[in-house]
């Protein structure tokens, strides 16, 4: 994660590191050599790293609909799931997230640690959704991923728009499956034993149809 941010221009306050690390970065970075007990300490994972990095997070940066993708989270309120759609956006190319209030936060130890550095690439905007997508241009396309929409293998994707992605538990709220444009599912095969697929998931096989 710290050489995906550096390498996306993030500039570091302080990067830790065990003596065994002390020669994986350039020697202009504020790099402090510490214990591997200061380390197991610093980290929350049940495994320490050996690396730990504390960077500024990103500036804010205007947001551009027209002529791209753009990923609308509603109530993704699990830290991993929210971390895997960002790194799910990066692999295909989307730039920009818009999340409802109540999404996990973006900049939480466990949404950071499964961005997997892609966090350096997404930039993310909390804020109402239906407020977003009423100040979009009429006729925008917004898609809704939704068990009761047109099967995907089927629906012509536009060259532009919002994606709608809600959480397992309760899916989009109603107000926002009413301002979509068109709906979408993912049909199952067979008989599977669950009734919905994880919402990372669902968002990277949607992104696949939408940008081949």
């Amino acid at each position: 994660m710290c050489r995906s941010l550096l390498e996306a221009g993030a500039m570091p306050q302080k990067i830790f590191v065990v003596q065994r690390f002390a020669g994986a970065f350039p020697n202009d970075l504020p790099i402090e050599v510490v214990s591997p007990r200061a380390m197991e300490q610093a980290s929350e994972l049940s495994s320490a790293p050996g690396v730990v990095g504390i960077f500024c997070a990103p500036p804010k940066k205007d947001f551009r609909f027209e002529g791209r993708f753009t990923l609308a989270l509603d109530a993704i309120q699990n830290p991993g799931n929210l971390g895997t759609i960002v790194r799910t956006a990066d692999w295909f190319g989307i730039d920009q997230l818009l999340c409802s209030p109540d999404c996990a936060d973006l900049y939480a130890p466990k949404t950071l640690q499964a961005t997997m550095g892609a966090i350096a690439h997404v930039a993310a905007r909390y804020e109402p959704l239906e407020a977003a997508l009423d100040a979009l241009p009429s006729g925008f396309p917004i898609m809704a991923l939704d068990m009761h929409g047109e099967p995907l293998g089927s629906f012509r994707p536009p060259a532009q728009g919002i994606i709608l992605v809600g959480s397992e538990g309760r899916g989009l709220s109603p107000t926002l499956r009413q301002r979509a444009t068109a709906t979408i599912a993912i049909p199952p095969i067979g008989t599977p034993a669950v009734d919905s697929l994880n919402a990372a998931i669902a968002a990277a096989i949607v992104l696949a149809h939408l940008r081949q």
